[in-house]
Protein backbone atom coordinates (compact mmCIF):
# COMPACT_ATOMS: atom_id res chain seq x y z
CA UNK A 1 0.00 0.00 0.00
CA UNK A 2 2.80 2.43 0.91
CA UNK A 3 4.61 1.60 -2.35
CA UNK A 4 1.52 2.27 -4.45
CA UNK A 5 0.86 5.59 -2.72
CA UNK A 6 4.44 6.72 -3.28
CA UNK A 7 4.21 5.67 -6.93
CA UNK A 8 1.35 8.12 -7.43
CA UNK A 9 3.49 10.94 -6.08
CA UNK A 10 6.45 9.91 -8.27
CA UNK A 11 4.29 10.03 -11.38
CA UNK A 12 1.91 12.91 -10.72
CA UNK A 13 3.50 15.41 -8.32
CA UNK A 14 3.75 18.84 -10.01
CA UNK A 15 7.25 19.53 -8.70
CA UNK A 16 10.41 17.72 -9.80
CA UNK A 17 11.76 18.12 -6.27
CA UNK A 18 8.73 16.37 -4.80
CA UNK A 19 8.95 13.59 -7.39
CA UNK A 20 12.64 13.09 -6.58
CA UNK A 21 11.87 12.96 -2.84
CA UNK A 22 9.11 10.43 -3.48
CA UNK A 23 11.49 8.30 -5.54
CA UNK A 24 14.06 8.36 -2.73
CA UNK A 25 11.35 7.41 -0.23
CA UNK A 26 10.26 4.55 -2.51
CA UNK A 27 13.81 3.20 -2.52
CA UNK A 28 13.97 3.41 1.27
CA UNK A 29 10.72 1.46 1.60
CA UNK A 30 12.07 -1.23 -0.73
CA UNK A 31 15.34 -1.38 1.20
CA UNK A 32 13.43 -2.28 4.37
CA UNK A 33 11.66 -5.17 2.66
CA UNK A 34 13.49 -8.51 3.01
CA UNK A 35 15.35 -9.32 -0.17
CA UNK A 36 13.50 -12.64 -0.37
CA UNK A 37 10.23 -10.72 -0.86
CA UNK A 38 11.50 -7.72 -2.81
CA UNK A 39 11.34 -9.32 -6.25
CA UNK A 40 7.77 -10.56 -5.77
CA UNK A 41 6.70 -7.09 -4.66
CA UNK A 42 8.35 -5.38 -7.62
CA UNK A 43 6.76 -7.90 -9.99
CA UNK A 44 3.34 -7.32 -8.43
CA UNK A 45 3.79 -3.56 -8.82
CA UNK A 46 4.72 -4.00 -12.49
CA UNK A 47 1.62 -6.14 -13.10
CA UNK A 48 -0.68 -3.66 -11.38
CA UNK A 49 0.74 -0.50 -12.99
CA UNK A 50 -0.85 1.14 -16.02
CA UNK A 51 1.92 3.69 -16.37
CA UNK A 52 4.67 2.99 -18.89
CA UNK A 53 7.07 5.34 -17.10
CA UNK A 54 6.43 3.71 -13.72
CA UNK A 55 6.90 0.23 -15.17
CA UNK A 56 10.17 1.46 -16.64
CA UNK A 57 11.29 2.72 -13.23
CA UNK A 58 10.35 -0.58 -11.56
CA UNK A 59 12.22 -2.65 -14.15
CA UNK A 60 15.28 -0.46 -13.73
CA UNK A 61 15.09 -1.12 -9.99
CA UNK A 62 15.02 -4.86 -10.69
CA UNK A 63 18.10 -4.47 -12.89
CA UNK A 64 19.81 -2.52 -10.12
CA UNK A 65 19.07 -5.31 -7.63
CA UNK A 66 20.49 -7.87 -10.07
CA UNK A 67 23.62 -5.78 -10.55
CA UNK A 68 24.10 -5.49 -6.78
CA UNK A 69 23.83 -9.27 -6.34
CA UNK A 70 26.14 -9.88 -9.27
CA UNK A 71 28.75 -7.41 -8.00
CA UNK A 72 28.64 -8.89 -4.51
CA UNK A 73 29.17 -12.43 -5.73
CA UNK A 74 31.95 -11.33 -8.09
CA UNK A 75 33.75 -9.49 -5.29
CA UNK A 76 33.50 -12.49 -2.98
CA UNK A 77 34.89 -14.73 -5.72
CA UNK A 78 37.85 -12.43 -6.30
CA UNK A 79 38.91 -12.31 -2.67
CA UNK A 80 38.19 -15.98 -2.01
CA UNK A 81 35.41 -15.48 0.52
CA UNK A 82 32.87 -17.67 -1.24
CA UNK A 83 31.97 -20.44 1.17
CA UNK A 84 30.35 -23.71 0.14
CA UNK A 85 27.08 -22.45 1.59
CA UNK A 86 27.20 -19.26 -0.45
CA UNK A 87 28.27 -21.16 -3.55
CA UNK A 88 25.14 -23.27 -3.46
CA UNK A 89 22.87 -20.38 -2.51
CA UNK A 90 20.80 -19.23 -5.47
CA UNK A 91 20.83 -15.45 -5.97
CA UNK A 92 17.33 -14.14 -5.33
CA UNK A 93 16.94 -11.90 -8.37
CA UNK A 94 18.74 -14.26 -10.72
CA UNK A 95 16.10 -16.85 -11.63
CA UNK A 96 13.64 -17.49 -14.45
CA UNK A 97 11.23 -15.02 -12.88
CA UNK A 98 13.23 -12.35 -14.70
CA UNK A 99 12.11 -13.69 -18.07
CA UNK A 100 8.52 -13.81 -16.83
CA UNK A 101 8.83 -10.16 -15.83
CA UNK A 102 10.21 -9.14 -19.23
CA UNK A 103 7.46 -11.11 -20.96
CA UNK A 104 4.78 -9.15 -19.10
CA UNK A 105 5.93 -6.10 -21.06
CA UNK A 106 7.12 -7.50 -24.39
CA UNK A 107 4.28 -9.99 -24.78
CA UNK A 108 1.41 -8.65 -22.66
CA UNK A 109 -1.22 -11.06 -21.29
CA UNK A 110 -3.76 -9.28 -23.49
CA UNK A 111 -1.90 -10.65 -26.52
CA UNK A 112 0.20 -9.24 -29.30
CA UNK A 113 3.22 -6.95 -29.03
CA UNK A 114 3.04 -3.98 -26.63
CA UNK A 115 1.35 -0.73 -27.60
CA UNK A 116 3.77 1.80 -29.06
CA UNK A 117 4.57 4.61 -28.61
CA UNK A 118 2.40 4.56 -25.45
CA UNK A 119 4.59 1.95 -23.73
CA UNK A 120 7.98 3.03 -25.06
CA UNK A 121 9.50 3.59 -21.59
CA UNK A 122 8.38 0.19 -20.32
CA UNK A 123 9.52 -1.65 -23.46
CA UNK A 124 12.93 0.04 -23.45
CA UNK A 125 13.45 -0.87 -19.78
CA UNK A 126 12.38 -4.48 -20.44
CA UNK A 127 14.83 -4.77 -23.34
CA UNK A 128 17.64 -3.33 -21.23
CA UNK A 129 16.82 -5.77 -18.43
CA UNK A 130 16.91 -8.70 -20.84
CA UNK A 131 20.15 -7.54 -22.45
CA UNK A 132 21.78 -7.12 -19.03
CA UNK A 133 20.76 -10.63 -17.95
CA UNK A 134 21.92 -12.19 -21.23
CA UNK A 135 25.32 -10.48 -21.26
CA UNK A 136 25.94 -11.11 -17.55
CA UNK A 137 25.04 -14.80 -17.73
CA UNK A 138 27.18 -15.24 -20.86
CA UNK A 139 30.24 -13.55 -19.38
CA UNK A 140 29.89 -15.38 -16.08
CA UNK A 141 29.27 -18.81 -17.62
CA UNK A 142 26.05 -19.12 -15.62
CA UNK A 143 22.41 -19.61 -16.53
CA UNK A 144 20.47 -18.84 -13.36
CA UNK A 145 17.71 -17.08 -15.31
CA UNK A 146 17.50 -19.69 -18.06
CA UNK A 147 18.19 -16.92 -20.55
CA UNK A 148 20.85 -18.97 -22.37
CA UNK A 149 18.79 -22.10 -22.96
CA UNK A 150 18.14 -22.73 -26.66
CA UNK A 151 14.42 -23.14 -26.04
CA UNK A 152 14.18 -19.77 -24.30
CA UNK A 153 16.34 -18.07 -26.94
CA UNK A 154 14.07 -19.32 -29.73
CA UNK A 155 10.97 -18.23 -27.83
CA UNK A 156 12.37 -14.78 -27.11
CA UNK A 157 13.34 -14.26 -30.73
CA UNK A 158 10.16 -15.60 -32.32
CA UNK A 159 7.54 -14.46 -29.82
CA UNK A 160 9.01 -11.21 -28.44
CA UNK A 161 11.65 -9.61 -30.59
CA UNK A 162 10.59 -10.29 -34.18
CA UNK A 163 6.96 -9.17 -33.67
CA UNK A 164 8.26 -6.10 -31.86
CA UNK A 165 10.69 -5.37 -34.69
CA UNK A 166 7.86 -5.59 -37.22
CA UNK A 167 5.81 -3.17 -35.14
CA UNK A 168 8.66 -0.67 -34.74
CA UNK A 169 9.56 -0.89 -38.43
CA UNK A 170 5.94 -0.34 -39.44
CA UNK A 171 5.45 2.67 -37.18
CA UNK A 172 8.72 4.22 -38.34
CA UNK A 173 7.93 3.70 -42.02
CA UNK A 174 4.44 5.14 -41.60
CA UNK A 175 5.72 8.26 -39.87
CA UNK A 176 8.59 8.82 -42.28
CA UNK A 177 6.01 9.66 -44.94
CA UNK A 178 4.72 12.51 -42.78
CA UNK A 179 6.54 15.78 -42.38
CA UNK A 180 4.75 17.10 -39.31
CA UNK A 181 6.37 17.55 -35.91
CA UNK A 182 4.34 14.77 -34.27
CA UNK A 183 5.65 12.19 -36.72
CA UNK A 184 9.20 13.42 -36.23
CA UNK A 185 8.84 13.24 -32.44
CA UNK A 186 7.48 9.70 -32.64
CA UNK A 187 10.42 8.50 -34.74
CA UNK A 188 12.87 10.14 -32.33
CA UNK A 189 11.18 8.49 -29.33
CA UNK A 190 11.44 5.05 -30.95
CA UNK A 191 15.09 5.36 -32.03
CA UNK A 192 16.63 4.35 -28.63
CA UNK A 193 14.19 1.44 -28.37
CA UNK A 194 15.01 0.26 -31.89
CA UNK A 195 18.74 0.43 -31.18
CA UNK A 196 18.47 -1.78 -28.07
CA UNK A 197 16.00 -4.13 -29.78
CA UNK A 198 18.31 -4.74 -32.74
CA UNK A 199 21.22 -5.34 -30.36
CA UNK A 200 19.14 -7.86 -28.39
CA UNK A 201 18.25 -9.66 -31.62
CA UNK A 202 21.94 -9.82 -32.56
CA UNK A 203 22.87 -11.22 -29.14
CA UNK A 204 20.18 -13.90 -29.34
CA UNK A 205 21.02 -14.91 -32.91
CA UNK A 206 24.70 -15.24 -31.98
CA UNK A 207 23.72 -17.89 -29.43
CA UNK A 208 21.37 -19.92 -31.61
Amino acid sequence: MHCQAIQLVIMHAPSAVIRKSAYDAFNKVLAHIPSSLRFDILKALVKSSNSSSMIGILLDLVRREMLAEHSKRTSMDKIGLKSKANASKHPIFWDDGILDLVELVLKPPTGGPPCLPEYTDAVLAALNLYRFALISESSGNTNHTGVLSKEKLRKVLGEWFLPLRSLVTGITAENQTNSDQLASDMICSLNPLAFVLYRCIELVEERL
